[in-house]
């Protein structure tokens, strides 16, 4: 840490996640339009919401997507089956890129030190195609479940636009972790940084830690320290462990900055149970 220079890196957590909450309130915002034609919530209501989750986030990554679902319930009067399945929607297509984007990764870099690592995110790449087929042929037993009838009603062509809506979600998260992690001294090429965080990600969202801590860390070390500038393998270890829990940390303070904030603003607002008759209960 003693390399860092805290003020810009300060500017960039202060940029860096607000507009990653706006990009990600977006790809929400695009799968519940297409979800909830003419019902749909505003952009501004879905910012708030998915702003107010962001302090469920540092718990997990899970329990924040499970927040929204229960915010569209309580504050739009959407049945809970359905605002889990339009969660699970967005959610996802999330997955699908990042495994998608991973596999990309895996195919350039091709083995490493950590062969663990990798088949976890050759595992996540290799349900993607089973998901996708499940969503075209539209089994008649899983269509009859409330909380799946949105991923089967936006079809492949939805999954399609929602991911279009999600890709600028993930350009954020890699260009932050990028400018990031240069730093720390540590210093992939453009290229492999494209390669190799969304092999980051994926592994940091997966549910075994709180807020994917120690998990992310041991995936960065395993796929940065090459990149890393010192003498020997400590100390190139130690520079990306600095950068990735620093970028940790500092996100996971912003996380609840903005959490609370949204918090007190969304708590002001009038509950909008508009979509209660609209939309049949599961």
């Amino acid at each position: 840490l003693a390399t860092i220079q805290l003020l810009p890196f300060a500017v960039l957590v202060a940029v860096y996640i607000p507009v990653t909450l706006a990009v990600d309130a977006f790809a929400f915002w695009v799968a519940l339009a297409y979800s909830l034609p003419g019902k749909a919530p505003s952009y501004v209501e879905v910012f708030l919401i998915r702003g107010v989750t962001y302090l469920l986030s540092i718990i997990s990554y899970g329990v924040g997507q499970g927040g929204v679902a229960i915010y569209l319930n309580r504050r739009l009067g959407i049945p809970l089956a359905r605002a889990a399945g339009v969660v699970a929607l967005a959610s996802g297509v999330n997955v699908v890129l990042i495994a998608a984007c991973a596999a990309i990764g895996l195919s350039i870099i091709g083995t490493s030190s950590s062969p663990v690592l990798f088949w976890i995110v050759a595992l996540i790449a290799c349900i993607c195609p089973v998901y996708l087929a499940v969503i075209a042929l539209k089994p008649a037993p899983l269509m009859r479940l409330g909380m799946l009838a949105p991923l089967f009603a936006a079809g492949l062509r939805g999954h399609a636009i929602v991911a279009v809506a999600r890709a600028p979600h993930l350009a954020v998260l890699i260009i932050g972790h990028y400018v990031a992690m240069r730093m720390f001294g540590v210093t992939p090429s453009p290229g492999q940084a494209l390669a190799l965080l969304p092999i980051l990600f994926a592994v940091g969202a997966l549910p075994i830690s709180p807020s994917g801590l120690g998990t992310s860390q041991a995936a960065a070390i395993a796929l940065f320290a090459p990149f890393a500038t010192g003498v020997t393998l400590a100390d190139r270890q130690a520079g990306v462990m600095a950068y990735s829990l620093s970028l940790h940390f500092g996100a996971l303070m912003a996380d609840a900055v903005i959490g609370l904030a949204a918090l007190w603003v969304i708590g002001r607002r009038p509950a909008r149970r508009c979509c209660r008759s609209a939309i049949p209960s599961a």
